[in-house]
């Protein structure tokens, strides 16, 4: 069962989710599989401007990474394998390790910030490669205040703009914030 974004972030439901990869793209009818299933996920998306044969500009609300759902773990982890393993397109379990025996959970505190900061309607972030995420250098941060006060990241400068830099499982983001509201971390 998709959600809207908000009812996604629950303060006081601390229900890991796992991350699983599309082999094809086949977005459309993975998440209509979780549908019918009644399954909780996520689909991180933002705003693509198309151009139709006629030359019109239309603004369409597509997926960051074609291949990329988090699911929530709302049952156990048996019973969503045997789940995942019956849609008839081929859907695998992130892991952290190729032959790892359990997928890998991601901490509802780290979910509920990556719903959060993946509201399409935000026009003050870029989505990166997680490769691109860890070449790119700059200080560790805390944000003090503002909306993203509270979250830690890499500050870094791209087109003479100040972004946070956030890596999930699979996904990065850059998030436009003033070096102003930031605090040098020293984590020794």
């Amino acid at each position: 069962m998709t959600q809207h974004n908000s009812s996604l972030l629950s303060t006081d439901d601390d229900t890991p989710w796992y991350a699983l990869r599309l082999l094809n793209r086949s977005m459309k009818y993975v998440t209509l599989y979780l549908d019918e299933q009644k399954l909780t996920y996520f689909v991180p998306k933002h705003y693509r401007e198309r151009v139709d044969s006629e030359g019109k500009k239309h603004r369409e609300l597509v997926p960051v990474v074609a291949n990329l759902v988090f699911l929530k773990k709302t049952k156990d982890e048996k019973a969503l394998t045997e789940i995942i393993s019956q849609c008839k397109y081929p859907v695998y379990f992130l892991r952290k390790q190729r032959f790892a025996p359990h997928p890998c959970e991601i901490p509802s505190s780290e979910m509920k910030e990556l719903i959060y900061i993946c509201n399409p309607d935000r026009i003050t972030y870029k989505y990166i490669s997680d490769e691109d995420a860890r070449l790119k250098v700059g200080s560790d941060v805390i944000v003090t205040r503002g909306p993203l006060q509270g979250l830690r990241g890499k500050l870094v400068r791209s087109n003479h703009l100040y972004y946070i830099v956030r890596s999930y499982t699979g996904l990065s983001l850059m998030l436009k914030v003033s070096r102003w509201c930031c605090k040098a971390v020293n984590d020794d």
